[in-house]
């Protein structure tokens, strides 16, 4: 049986500083939030007595088309995706049965069929529904600063809706990401693995077990029995729980559950979102050493680094140069500064760079504080 520990903090909202939060940003740390979520219309119009509100959910969205997974097949370690409405997705929902879900044993709960609805772009394509508010700890988001103010055609902020029992394998966020999952109703279980204790949980082919819950095979996992302890936690209604950079982790959902989530990035995680890139980049251009001497290497190495990674280094330097460009805006603003000398660790425009060194070192003598 996996051995875990208890230990995700748990705050409220009206005892937590953005100052305490940033700690936690700083130190790449989990924790969760309470008294974030009750007023969001999300809260109010989405659950009834606890419970999904199929009903409205239905009346307010029920000819969208949202990506669905079946929570019973792997492919490549992922779950597969297909396309439902919502109002087909929930004649599924309402007809499902739940079953008792084995904490210990994710990947063999007993059913016929589970399908979960994941990663649905609902406030991009309904921009005029003001679901939530992004809640202030999470506000320094680059990554969908950049793409909203861009043409609006991506973004990385999505809706769940899971019935008991569905659930994610095994991953790390996608750029080395931090992300934020708010519970609007049911419950969440997770287990997190700190950076580089995933390895414990790789086969002798270096393939990631999807389910860390019940692996019994120690010639095919031969770190197995070096694991440590992993962290577990049951996030309720109206928690959020803030994932650090990194950390590998998989969720269940132990009652029917809907969430918003966001990947994100900021100054305080831009190391990692970096280091991601370019480990992501130092494998397409193994992949691709055959062709090393051709003079498309570069840019071929960019068009499957972008389609494998989702962010190639024209898009990093893309958004940094649009962060950039907009703190310069607001020269005055200590939280603006901060970000400033963050990009300056990894902007390749000369003349940018040259621009932000002269007014940050107008700054305090003792440097950026936030």
């Amino acid at each position: 049986m996996l051995e875990t520990l208890d230990d995700v903090p748990l705050f409220r909202a009206e005892d937590l500083s953005y100052e305490d939060f940033c700690v936690f940003m700083t130190e790449n740390r989990p924790c969760r939030i309470s008294g974030i979520t009750e007023q969001w219309r999300a809260t109010k119009e989405w659950v009834l007595n606890a419970q999904v509100n199929t009903r409205r959910l239905r009346e307010l969205f029920g000819d969208s088309v949202a990506p669905i997974a079946d929570c019973q097949r792997s492919e490549y370690g992922s779950q597969p995706k297909t396309e439902m409405t919502i109002n087909n997705y929930l004649d599924y929902w309402e007809e499902h049965r739940r079953p008792a879900v084995d904490e210990h044993r994710w990947a063999n709960t007993a059913q016929e069929k589970c399908l979960y609805l994941k990663d649905w772009h609902m406030q991009r394509n309904f921009p005029e529904f003001a679901a939530y508010s992004v809640p202030r700890y999470f506000s320094s988001d680059w990554l969908n600063e950049f793409w909203l103010a861009s043409d609006g055609q991506d973004d990385y902020r999505f809706v769940y809706i899971g019935p008991k029992g569905s659930w994610t394998p095994l991953h790390c966020d996608v750029f080395g990401s931090f992300s934020w999952s708010a519970n609007i109703c049911g419950e969440k279980l997770w287990i997190f693995l700190p950076p580089g204790e995933e390895v414990y949980f790789k086969d002798i082919n270096g393939k990631l077990a999807p389910d860390i819950t019940h692996i019994t095979d120690r010639d095919r996992y031969p770190k197995l029995h070096e694991q440590k302890p992993v962290l577990r936690v049951l996030q309720r209604a109206g928690e959020t729980i803030f994932v650090p950079s990194g950390w590998h982790h998989q969720v269940v959902n132990t009652e029917d559950t809907i969430s918003i989530n966001h990947n994100w990035f900021n100054g305080y995680n831009l190391f990692h979102v970096a280091e991601h890139l370019q480990n992501a980049e130092n494998e397409v251009k193994k992949e691709l050493s055959f062709m090393e001497s051709d003079e498309a290497f570069g840019s071929q190495v960019e068009i499957v680094l972008r389609a494998h990674h989702g962010m190639n280094r024209h898009d990093f330097r893309e958004i940094l140069d649009f962060i950039a460009r907009r703190r310069l805006e607001c020269p005055e603003d200590q939280n603006a500064r901060f970000d400033l000398l963050k990009c300056c660790e990894f902007l390749e425009d000369s003349v940018l760079k040259d621009e932000i060194k002269v007014l940050l070192s107008d700054s305090m003598p003792n440097g950026v504080h936030r």
